[in-house]
């Protein structure tokens, strides 16, 4: 038995913290069972509820930031009840203090959003990695940033495709009163068709590219709309674009009820400047609805263009509007590639392999 320490620094949730917790639900528990370290943010609360609620211990440090040096001690101090140290990065310069805390034992790091660091951080980057034991990514495209940041990482990184909870996933699904949730959630006619995106209201989530396509596409077609799902940095600046759109696109904000809306829409677009892997590509897909993704990162890995998905250009307008006109003017083409889509992700990306892989790396060490 190897006791294991998952630590993040993250103040916010997101599909980072969504699939560390999905990975220690799936760890063998008397193999490997996991201790949660996190920090006493707010934001986290709920987070940390569904931890102790699926059977785990929660570690919660005092600290008034993710800066906070506090994290240091906190941290030292508990990795020595624990055999091996899992530290999840939600983006490549998070939890410093971790690779200066854990000391004489296996350190390992999941990068989970990779991207290069120049000047004084990406030297310290080089330092802190000399202390990592194994390092996991969930694409190839995020290995190559990382080994192009640190060749010295080429021997101690490992590919680990993101996986999901399948049952449950399919649970919610089945859940979902379709007509429904399209005539009181969506709003929509019975012949309208809903297009769904599900992502941080940020420009490198590239909704402006997506927003600018559709303002093209519903002039042809006027019984499309535009779901946004989401809060972010450009949030009213987005709004202030679509102004013109009307009723036709909708600023849905922060939703719990995501899996039903998945369900409910008739096409899925996740059209990224940059994305480590597109976990939400995972959940459109096993929801058997088609997805059109930016042809990049992890979103290239899981999409198998014209079968399982359609593959776009990064920021491409042009791109986007013939992808969209595509499944719009076929329902045949959308349920070809929704089924495809569910069948291919469904034995592609299951938590179950997810978590044999990273026990694997465990006993490596």
């Amino acid at each position: 038995m190897k006791k294991i320490l998952f630590y993040t620094d993250t103040p916010m949730l997101g599909g980072t913290e969504n699939q560390m917790l999905t990975l220690a639900k799936f760890l063998p528990k008397e193999k490997y069972p996991v201790t949660l370290a996190c920090s006493k943010f707010t934001a986290l609360n709920g987070w940390c509820q569904q931890w102790i609620e699926a059977g785990f211990e929660v570690i919660r440090f005092p600290v008034a930031h993710k800066h906070d040096p506090r994290h240091y001690s906190y941290l030292k101090n508990a990795a020595k009840e624990f055999d091996v140290v899992h530290v999840h990065l939600w983006n490549p310069g998070a939890a410093r203090y971790s690779f200066l805390s854990v000391k004489n034992k296996p350190l390992v790091v999941t990068e989970h959003d990779p991207f290069a660091l120049t000047g004084l951080k990406g030297w310290v980057k080089k330092l802190c990695n000399k202390r990592i034991t194994k390092a996991i990514v969930a694409s190839n495209s995020s290995k190559e940033i990382v080994i192009a940041q640190d060749p010295l990482m080429t021997e101690k990184i490992t590919v680990i495709p993101h996986g999901l909870d399948n049952e449950a996933w399919e649970s919610e699904f089945e859940k979902v009163d379709i007509a429904a949730v399209r005539r009181d959630e969506l709003g929509l006619l019975q012949d309208e068709i809903a297009i769904l995106c599900v992502a941080e209201l940020n420009e490198r989530k590239g909704q402006q590219f997506l927003i600018e396509a559709f303002s093209r596409v519903v002039k042809m077609h006027p019984e499309a709309k535009l779901f946004l799902v989401g809060r972010g940095p450009q949030e009213n600046e987005y709004k202030q674009s679509s102004i013109a759109l009307g009723d036709r696109i909708r600023f849905m904000g922060r939703r719990k009820d995501v899996p039903a809306l998945m369900k409910a829409c008739d096409v899925f677009v996740l059209p990224s400047k940059r994305e480590a892997f597109g976990l939400v590509v995972l959940e459109a897909s096993l929801a058997a609805k088609p997805v059109i993704g930016s042809n990049i990162g992890g979103i290239a890995e899981i999409i198998r263009n014209g079968e399982t998905g359609l593959l776009v250009a990064p920021q491409s307008v042009d791109d986007l509007e013939k992808a969209l006109l595509d499944f719009i003017e076929s329902s045949e083409l959308r349920a070809t590639i929704g089924d495809n889509a569910h069948e291919y992700v469904r034995a592609t990306y299951n938590a179950r392999r997810m978590a044999d892989a990273t026990a694997l790396v465990y006993e490596s060490l």
